[in-house]
């Protein structure tokens, strides 16, 4: 993957931002809770409840996905959620099979559930009383993380090793988890809740803590075959820029502006990456010299605005989030 090796003006700024707010690479951070486990705050008892008030109709839509030419195309679009509420953050799981994703059905909080590819059949992956978002395969490992809402509203990682099975918190020390990403088997990539947001990389092994950037977006991912991180700079609240950062020395790197208006991406395991802007779903497959291609296949029809993107391991399936009109 060819990247620009010049040191970006924002990421000076990003600097500058983190040393005046004095930020310590071990320091413990609590910023305050937020809506869909990471946005605008809230001052509710009941976290989840308030969280379930104000989240988006949204459903999630699968498709198959062929490539031509490393070109992607999708065909056999399908609402696999197909009911009023919310629906969202689809991830697939390692082997292809199935997805899991966030769901609220009860009014009251969100929970996990999984979407089993061969038959559609829809079953629970958590069940609890408190609310549980951005469900993601640990990798190396069994069961999921997710970002759990707990009854006093902090947000913190948490990993079910199984459907159903008791949860164990992940990086205690660290609340405010809006989003997040795995970089290994013990090192995480958080969305920290803050006015701006932040990227903090936690490690379990050493117990490192290294607030990295300021103003990001929501979407973070290692970037396939690559020892680096990617993640949007929201500085430019029309189009930002996916930045790659380099795990290994530090460097930032813009990659690529995004679409209009959006910050949600997925990698494919070829290096392409794929976004949307309002209903199109969009690719670029990686290199410096190349432009984001509109990916064929959606109906003509299918007007819902699409946010959340995944890619299946053996880059065959493609699901995504829509709200749909």
């Amino acid at each position: 993957m060819q990247v620009s090796n010049r040191l970006p003006l924002w990421a000076a700024a990003i600097f500058l931002t983190l040393t005046l707010a004095g930020c310590d690479e071990q320091r413990s951070l609590e910023p305050e809770a937020g809506q869909e486990a990471g946005e605008a705050g809230t001052d509710e008892s009941d976290a989840g409840a308030a969280i379930a008030a104000s989240v988006p109709d949204t459903e999630i839509f699968l498709a198959d996905l062929a490539w031509q030419d490393s070109q992607p195309t999708i065909s056999g679009l399908r609402n696999i959620t197909q009911r009023v509420g919310y629906d969202n953050q689809p991830k697939f799981m390692p082997d292809g099979k199935s997805l899991v994703f966030s769901s609220i059905r009860d009014g009251k909080q969100s929970d996990v559930y999984r979407y089993l590819i061969a038959d559609g059949q829809i079953v629970p992956y958590t069940q609890t009383s408190e609310s549980e978002y951005s469900p993601t395969p640990i990798p190396g490992g069994e069961g999921i993380s997710v970002v759990r809402v707990e009854a006093d509203g902090t947000q913190r990682l948490w990993r079910f090793p199984a459907a159903n099975a008791n949860p164990v918190v992940l990086f205690s020390d660290v609340s405010g988890v809006g989003y997040h990403a795995w970089l290994s088997d013990s090192q995480a990539a958080m969305f920290i809740v803050a006015d701006p947001a932040f990227l903090m990389i936690a490690d379990q092994s050493d117990g490192a803590r290294r607030k990295i950037a300021a103003g990001i977006g929501r979407s973070l991912a290692r970037i396939p075959g690559d020892d680096a991180l990617a993640f949007v700079n929201k500085d430019d609240e029309i189009a930002g820029q996916v930045i790659r950062y380099d795990l290994g020395d530090g460097s930032f790197a813009e990659l690529i502006s995004t679409p209009a208006g959006s910050e949600d991406f997925a990698w494919s395991r070829n290096g392409g990456l794929f976004m949307a802007e309002a209903s199109s779903l969009n690719y670029w497959d990686g290199h410096a010299d190349s432009q984001w291609q509109e990916v064929a296949g959606l109906p003509d029809e299918f007007a819902g605005r699409i946010t959340r993107i995944d890619v299946s391991n053996e880059m065959d399936r493609l699901a995504f989030v829509a709200e749909v009109q």
